[in-house]
């Protein structure tokens, strides 16, 4: 039903809402930021604190953020419209 909801009301945002340069910058930087405490939480708990923690962690991240980064850039306006749906009801 929510997906229903952003599928079908999926418009481009307008300049004054959301321009692209703010768009690749937020995603950039979100996906930066939930990659890299993500893949630190998950390294940690599968593996603890070993000698090469921060390799593993880096080597993890390095392929988490770029797909964090395409997958947020995708499907951001839709859960934005969503958000703001929710928020208004």
């Amino acid at each position: 039903m929510v997906w229903n909801y952003v599928v079908s009301n999926y418009v481009e945002w307008n300049d004054e809402e959301w321009n692209m340069k703010q768009r690749l910058w937020f995603t950039a930087l979100m996906s930066f930021v939930l990659s890299i405490l993500m893949t630190c939480w998950v390294t940690w708990l599968n593996l603890g604190a070993v000698p090469d923690f921060i390799n593993y962690w880096m080597k993890a991240f390095s392929f988490a953020w770029p797909a964090a980064a395409v997958i947020s850039f995708i499907f951001g306006p839709g859960v934005h419209r969503l958000s703001v749906h929710l928020a208004t009801r």
